[in-house]
C-alpha cells in the first residue's frame, strides 16, 4: 500500500508535468510550420481524440467485461464505424465551424437553426444536466482508485474525500490556464491539446502494462487465459449475442457521443487546425481503441481468476491485480494512467460546458439588462473571461457535490451510459440538420426537450431514489399507480434502463424534430442557414450577401471589437481580413462593407456564441442588416403600396453583389440593379421600366449568352417559362470564361424575379475539389487494397485459435465423459451392495434378536448411502462442466418456494437442537426453481452440519437488481483465507469441533456451478467462531406470468407383492443375486437372466400360470445390447405388451428420451427399496389393467 500523502504528491507531481508540457506547447507548436510539422500536429490532434477514453474505460469497463464478456465493446464499436464509415460528416462539421466560427455544439445547433438564443440555452441547460454525473464519474474514478491504493482506504475517507476535492480544484486550475487563458474560445489551444495528447498515450500505456502483467505475469500467454476459460466452465464469459438490443443500443449511444459529448466536441471541431487532420485521425483514434478492447478481457479473466471470489470490485482491478502480486510500482504507474482518463475529460468537459453557459446565457442576460452599456464598456471581453473561469470552478464544485451524494453500489459504467443517452439527444438537429433543409428551429426545440424530459424521468429519476424517497412508488407502480407509466418500464416495454430510455427518447426526438420542421414555414434566416450548413462548398459572399448603413466607419468596428478583444487581437483580426480581402479599404474613415460586417459577427461568435453575436451587431451598427430575400420582399410589396419611396429601394438592391431584375405580371421589366447592369453588355437606353422581357431575352441569345442555339427557339422557351411561373435554376459558361448562376421566382401577384451569381471562384474551386477527390478515391482503393491484406493476415490468426480452442473443448468433454463413465462403473456394484443391504434389512426379527447384526446393518448402509451421495455429487458435477443440464427458467412466488424449504429443514434442526427460523418475501423470482432449490439445500445442509448450538436464519434482502436469499448460521465460521478455497472440489473445514460431522466437500462447488449455469451471482461472508452467510442474487420475476402448481394426488398402490412373477435381466450376476434376495423377501417369485436369448429360454420352460408379470432390466448389458432391446424381444415372444422397468446408473438426456418413448418405467442405481416397491406395485397394476 502507498501512503495517502505520498499519492497526493505523486498527483500533484503529475499536475505540474502537464502544466509544463502544456505551456511548451503554447510557445512552440504554433510556430511550427512545414509538412513535417503538419503531420506530427495531425498524430497529436489524433491522440487527443483519445479523451473520448475516460475512467470508464480504464476501470468501468474491466468490471463490466469481468462480470458480462464482451458486452463491453458496445460504445467502443460505435465511435470506431463512425470515424471510419461517416470521415465526409465529420469532415462537413468541422468545415462548418470553422467558417461560421463556431466554438460549442450548443453554437453549432442554433446556428443550424436560424442562430435561435433560446434554441442555444435549452441545448446548454442539457449539457449541463446531463454531463455533471458524468464528470462526478470521474471524481468517483479518482476516490476509487485512491482508496486503493491508501494503506488504511476504511478508516481514511475524510482524507480521501479532502484528496479529491483538492485533485477537482487542480483540474480547475489547468481547465483556466489553458482553456479560459483568452477571450476568443474558437481560437486553438495547442498547448492544452497537446497536454490532452499526452494524457492519452500515459493511459493507453499504462493500460497496456496492466494488459502485458495480465497475459504473461499472471498467466502464460493469451492461449493460456483462453484455455483456463474453457477448462473452468466460463466459456460463457466470451459468449454473447451481437444482436442483443442493449448491445445495438450501446453502438448508437457511442456512435452519436463521439461527436455529440460537448468536450468531445471542442477537441474534435473546435480544436482542429487543419480539417486534413481527419484523415490521419480516421485510422489513428479506431487503432486508438482497438488496443484498449483488446487488451480488456484478458485483464478483466484475469482479475477474475486472481480476486473473482474476494468480494472486490471489479472496477478496480486494474490497480488490486499488481498490488495483490506485490507490485506497487506497476498499480502507482496505473493509478496515474486513471487520473489520467479522468482528468483530461474533467478538464475539458467543464472548459466546454463553461463556454456554452457563458456565450447562451450568461452574456446574452447581460447584453439584455445593459443593453445601452454594451458600447461603452470597455471591460467587456475582461469580465466575460472572469465569468468562464468562474463558471468552471463552479461546474467542478457542482460535480463533487454529486459525486458525495453518488451511491457506492453504482458503477462506473451505468453512470457513463446515461450520460450518453442525454448527449445523444443532440445527434437528431445535428446531424439530420447537416442534410435536411426543412429542419426548423421549433422542431428542433419540441424534439430536444421531449427527448431529455424522458431522459430524466426514465433514468435520472430512478438513479435519485435514495435522495427523493417519494419517488420510490412512482418507480415501482407509476404515476397514480398507472403502471404502463412505471419509468423503467414506459410504455410497458420490458427492456433494461439504458435500451429503453434510449429508443423511447430518440424516438419521440426525431419524431417531433421532424413532424414539428413540417408543420412550420421557415424563415428568411432559416433558409439561409439551411444553405449555409448543407451547402458547405458554397461561397457566403453569394448565399447571404447583406447590406448595412452606410453611416458607420471601420473605426466604429473596431471600436465595438476592443471591447471583447482588446487592442493588439483587433488589430491582428483587421490585419487577417485585409490579407484575405486586400481589395477591401478598411481605413478608419471608409465605410462598413457587407464583408467586413459579416467578418465581425463571426468574430464575436467565437467569442459570445452566434445569438449573442448577432445582438451585438445589431444594436452596435445601426440596425438589422438587409438580406437578398428581404429584396424580393421589398420589390413584391412596391407593386401594391403607393407610398413606397423607390429611390431608396433602388438604391439598397444596387449594393447587392448579385444581379437583380423583376418582372411584373405582364411580363414587362419593372426594376433592376446596377449589378444586372455590369454583368451584361446590353445596348444603351436597351434596358428601361416596361421593356418586354421577350426583348431582353433575344438580346442575350444573340450575344451568345445561351451558347449556338436559335434566338426565337430561346425566347419562346424563356417566355412560356415564365408565363407558367416555372421556379429554374441554370448555369451559363460564358465565352470569356466567368460563370454566372441563373435562379428565378414566381412572387405571389403573378410576376417573376431573376438573380443572377457571378460564381467563377466556386466553380473553379469544385472543380478542383474534384480532382482531389478523384485522388482520394485512388488512395482509398489502395487502402481498402492493404486492408484487405490485413483481414486475411487477421483471419488466419482466427483459425488458428478456433483450433487451439476446439482442441482445449475436446480435452475438457473427454474429462467430463471419464468422470461419468467412472461413477457409471462404481454404480454397478453399488447397486448390488445395497440391494444386499436392503434384502438384509428386510429381516426384521433377526435384527430385532441380534444386536450386534443390527448395528451391522446401520453401519452397512450408512456407508452406502455415504457412497451414493459422493457418486451422485459427482455425476451431477460432470453434467455441469459438460453443460448438459439446461435451465427451465419459470416466473413463482418467493415465499411459496421458501415454504416448502422451511418445513424440510425445520425437522433436520430439530433433530440437533437448533433454532430454524425464516423470513419470507412476496416477490416474484424468475429462474429454475429446481436448480435454484439445490444451491439453497446445500447452504442449509452446511448451517446445519456445522453448528452445534444455536439457530439458523433463512431470509430475504431486496436489492435493485433482484432479490438475495440469505442463509445465517450461528456455527464455527470460515476462516478468511479460506473463503475462496471452499467452492472447489473436495474442500471442507476441518477443525476438532466438527471434523467427524464433514460432508464429501462436494456440496458447495455443486452449488457455484449451477449458479454459473444460472447466472446468478454467490456471495459468503464469515467470522470465525461467529457463524456464516451465504446467499444468492436471483433476478425478479413478473407476478403476472406466475402459474399456481395444481395439487398432485398419489395413487394408493398395492403393497402386498406376494406370488408376484417378476422377470430380472442384469449382466451382472451380482446384482442379480442381489435383486433375488430383496424380491424374495417380498415374497415375489424371481427368475433371473444375463440376456435376452436366456429369458427366452428359461420362458419357455415355465407353464402359463408361471409367466412374469414385470420385467426388471438393466440398459446396458453384454456386447453393446441395450435392455430396450431386450424387453422388445421378449414382448415379441409372449405375444404381448409386459410391463416393463428400465434401471440404470446412466443419466444421459437421449437414454431417458428412449426410455420414454418405449413406455417403459424408469429407475436409477442405486435403487431404493422403498421406490422400488412402489415402481414395482404401480406397473404390475398397469399390467394388470392391460394398459
Amino acid at each position: 500500500m502507498v501512503g495517502s500523502w505520498s499519492l497526493l504528491l505523486i498527483s500533484l507531481a503529475y499536475f505540474m508535468v502537464l502544466l509544463i508540457v502544456a505551456t511548451q506547447g503554447d510557445r512552440h507548436l504554433h510556430k511550427a510550420t512545414g509538412p513535417r510539422s503538419q503531420h506530427v500536429q495531425a498524430i497529436i490532434y489524433s491522440l487527443s481524440l483519445g479523451i473520448f477514453l475516460t475512467s470508464w474505460t480504464f476501470y468501468g469497463s474491466v468490471g463490466r467485461a469481468a462480470t458480462s464478456g464482451w458486452e463491453f465493446l458496445g460504445p467502443y464499436i460505435g465511435p470506431v464505424l463512425f470515424f471510419i464509415f461517416g470521415h465526409r460528416v465529420l469532415y462537413k462539421i468541422v468545415v462548418i465551424a470553422k467558417r461560421e466560427n463556431i466554438s460549442t455544439i450548443s453554437d453549432f445547433i442554433s446556428s443550424r437553426h436560424g442562430k435561435s438564443r433560446r434554441l442555444a440555452v435549452l441545448v446548454t441547460l442539457m449539457a449541463t444536466l446531463g454531463l455533471l454525473p458524468y464528470i462526478a464519474l470521474q471524481l468517483k474514478a479518482i476516490d476509487l482508485s485512491f482508496a486503493v491504493l491508501s494503506d488504511n482506504p476504511f478508516a481514511q475517507v475524510r482524507q480521501a474525500n479532502l484528496s479529491v476535492f483538492v485533485i477537482a480544484l487542480l483540474i480547475g486550475v489547468f481547465a483556466v490556464l489553458f482553456g479560459a487563458r483568452r477571450v476568443d474560445t474558437s481560437a486553438h489551444n495547442p498547448g492544452m491539446v497537446l497536454a490532452i495528447a499526452l494524457e492519452s498515450m500515459l493511459k493507453l500505456t499504462a493500460f497496456m502494462a496492466i494488459g502485458l502483467f495480465a497475459i504473461y505475469w499472471l498467466n502464460d500467454g493469451l492461449f493460456d487465459i483462453i484455455g483456463q476459460i474453457s477448462l473452468t466452465g466460463h466459456a460463457g464469459i466470451t459468449d454473447f449475442s451481437p444482436w442483443r438490443t442493449s448491445f445495438l443500443v450501446e453502438i448508437l449511444l457511442g456512435f452519436t457521443a463521439v461527436v455529440c459529448l460537448p468536450r468531445q466536441f471542442h477537441v474534435t471541431v473546435v480544436e482542429n487546425t487543419n480539417p486534413e487532420h481527419l484523415n490521419t485521425a480516421r485510422w489513428l483514434f479506431p487503432l486508438y481503441i482497438s488496443i484498449f478492447c483488446i487488451l480488456m478481457l484478458p485483464i478483466a479473466w484475469a482479475g477474475h481468476s486472481a480476486l473473482g471470489g474476494t468480494g472486490i470490485n471489479a472496477d478496480i482491478y486494474s490497480l488490486m491485480m499488481p498490488l495483490a502480486s506485490g507490485q506497487e510500482g506497476l498499480a502507482i504507474f496505473a493509478y496515474i494512467g486513471g487520473i489520467s482518463a479522468a482528468m483530461s475529460m474533467a478538464a475539458i468537459s467543464t472548459v466546454a460546458i463553461s463556454t456554452m453557459v457563458t456565450n447562451d446565457i450568461i452574456m446574452p442576460f447581460i447584453l439584455h439588462v445593459r443593453a445601452v452599456e454594451v458600447s461603452q464598456s470597455r471591460e467587456l471581453g475582461r469580465l466575460l473571461l472572469n465569468l468562464r473561469r468562474l463558471t468552471i470552478f463552479t461546474i467542478l464544485l457542482l460535480a463533487y457535490g454529486y459525486y458525495l451524494l453518488i451511491d457506492q453500489g453504482t458503477t462506473l459504467v451505468s453512470i457513463g451510459l446515461s450520460a450518453f443517452v442525454a448527449v445523444a439527444q443532440f445527434a437528431p438537429p445535428l446531424l439530420i440538420g447537416l442534410y435536411w433543409r426543412r429542419g426548423h428551429v421549433r422542431g428542433a426545440t419540441a424534439g430536444l426537450s421531449a427527448g431529455f424530459l424522458i431522459w430524466a424521468y426514465c433514468i435520472l429519476l430512478p438513479n435519485l431514489t435514495g435522495l427523493f424517497h417519494y419517488s420510490g412508488d412512482i418507480i415501482s407502480a407509476g404515476p397514480f399507480g398507472i403502471a404502463w407509466l412505471r419509468p423503467t418500464a414506459l410504455f410497458g416495454l420490458d427492456l433494461d434502463p439504458i435500451s429503453h430510455a434510449t429508443l423511447i427518447s430518440l424516438s419521440v426526438n426525431i419524431s417531433l424534430y421532424v413532424l414539428v420542421s413540417l408543420a412550420n414555414k421557415p424563415r428568411l434566416i432559416d433558409r439561409m442557414q439551411a444553405d449555409s450548413f448543407i451547402n458547405v462548398d458554397a461561397n457566403p459572399t453569394h448565399m447571404a450577401n447583406r447590406i448595412t448603413q452606410a453611416h458607420h466607419t471601420v473605426a466604429d468596428v473596431k471600436t465595438l471589437l476592443e471591447r471583447f478583444l482588446g487592442y493588439r487581437q483587433t488589430v491582428e483580426s483587421i490585419n487577417h481580413l485585409s490579407n484575405r480581402h486586400p481589395e477591401l479599404d478598411l481605413s478608419p474613415a471608409a465605410s462598413v462593407s457587407p464583408e467586413l460586417q459579416r467578418h465581425t459577427e463571426r468574430t464575436l461568435a467565437g467569442i459570445i456564441g452566434a445569438s449573442s453575436a448577432r445582438i451585438i451587431v445589431q444594436t452596435s451598427l445601426g440596425g438589422k442588416s438587409v438580406l437578398l430575400g428581404d429584396v424580393v420582399s421589398i420589390v413584391d410589396e412596391a407593386t401594391r403600396a403607393v407610398t413606397f419611396n423607390r429611390s431608396l429601394l433602388q438604391a439598397t438592391i444596387d449594393n447587392v453583389s448579385q444581379g437583380i431584375t423583376v418582372i411584373d405580371k405582364n411580363h414587362k421589366l419593372q426594376m433592376w440593379n446596377q449589378s444586372y447592369l455590369d454583368m451584361f453588355n446590353f445596348p444603351k437606353d436597351m434596358i428601361a421600366v416596361g421593356t418586354p422581357v421577350q426583348d431582353i431575352i433575344r438580346i442575350s441569345a444573340q450575344q451568345g449568352e445561351y451558347g449556338e442555339i436559335d434566338a426565337d427557339k430561346i425566347v419562346k422557351q424563356r417566355s412560356d417559362m415564365i408565363k407558367r411561373g416555372e421556379q429554374h435554376r441554370s448555369i451559363r459558361y460564358r465565352e470569356n470564361g466567368t460563370v454566372i448562376e441563373v435562379q428565378g421566382h414566381k412572387m405571389p401577384d403573378g410576376g417573376y424575379v431573376n438573380t443572377y451569381s457571378d460564381i467563377t471562384e466556386h466553380y473553379l474551386a469544385e472543380t478542383a475539389l474534384k480532382e482531389r477527390e478523384k485522388q482520394l478515391q485512388q488512395a482509398n482503393e489502395s487502402l481498402e487494397k492493404r486492408v484487405a491484406e490485413r483481414t486475411e493476415s487477421l483471419e488466419q490468426v482466427n483459425q488458428e485459435l478456433s483450433a487451439a480452442k476446439a482442441e482445449a473443448e475436446a480435452s475438457h468433454q473427454g474429462k467430463t465423459r471419464f468422470l461419468a463413465a467412472a461413477s457409471h462403473d462404481l454404480m454397478q456394484p453399488l447397486n448390488a451392495a445395497k440391494l444386499f443391504s436392503s434384502a438384509l434389512a428386510e429381516r426384521q426379527q433377526e435384527l430385532i434378536n441380534d444386536a450386534s447384526l443390527r448395528q451391522l446393518a446401520n453401519n452397512l448402509d450408512s456407508s452406502l448411502a455415504s457412497a451414493e451421495q459422493l457418486i451422485s455429487a459427482l455425476i451431477e458435477i460432470s453434467k455441469l462442466d459438460a453443460g448438459n443440464l439446461q435451465p427451465r427458467k419459470q416466473h413463482f412466488c418467493t415465499s411459496d418456494f421458501l415454504h416448502v424449504l422451511n418445513q424440510e429443514f425445520v425437522a433436520l434442526c430439530d433433530e440437533k437442537q437448533l433454532s430454524f427460523h425464516s423470513l419470507y418475501s412476496e416477490a416474484t423470482l424468475f429462474t429454475d426453481p429446481v436448480m435454484l432449490r439445490r444451491i439453497l439445500q446445500n447452504f442449509l445442509t452446511n448451517a446445519i452440519r456445522y453448528t452445534n448450538q444455536g439457530r439458523i436464519l433463512l431470509g430475504c434482502r431486496r436489492r435493485p437488481e433482484g432479490l438475495e436469499i440469505q442463509v445465517w448460521d450461528s456455527g464455527f465460521g470460515i476462516p478468511e483465507d479460506r473463503l475462496n478455497d471452499i467452492f472447489g472440489e473436495f474442500q471442507r473445514i476441518e477443525t476438532g469441533a466438527h471434523s467427524a460431522t464433514t460432508g464429501i466437500g462436494l456440496g458447495l462447488a455443486i452449488a457455484q456451478r449451477t449458479a454459473n449455469t444460472l447466472e446468478h451471482e454467490i456471495h459468503v461472508s464469515s467470522e470465525l467462531g461467529k457463524g456464516s452467510m451465504f446467499s444468492v442474487l436471483v433476478p425478479y420475476g413478473l407476478k403476472s406470468a406466475v402459474t399456481r402448481p395444481q395439487p398432485q394426488h398419489e395413487i394408493v398402490t398395492q403393497n402386498d407383492l406376494s406370488g408376484t412373477p417378476l422377470l430380472v435381466i442384469d449382466n451382472e450376476q451380482s446384482i442379480l443375486d442381489g435383486m433375488q434376495a430383496l424380491l424374495a423377501q417380498w415374497g415375489c417369485h424371481v427368475y433371473t437372466a444375463t440376456s435376452a436369448e436366456l429369458a427366452i429360454e428359461l420362458l419357455k420352460e415355465l407353464k402359463p400360470d408361471q409367466q412374469p408379470m414385470l420385467i426388471l432390466a438393466d440398459y446396458h448389458l453384454n456386447q453393446g445390447l441395450l435392455g430396450t432391446s431386450a424387453i422388445k424381444d421378449i414382448r415379441e415372444y409372449l405375444q404381448q405388451d409386459l410391463a416393463a422397468i428400465i434401471i440404470t446408473a446412466d443419466r444421459t438426456s437421449a437414454m431417458k428420451q428412449e426410455v420414454r418413448d418405449a413406455g417403459f418405467g424408469l429407475m436409477h442405481k442405486p435403487l431404493r427399496p422403498a421406490v422400488l416397491r412402489k415402481m414395482i406395485n404401480k406397473y404390475i397394476k398397469i399390467s394388470s389393467s392391460g394398459n
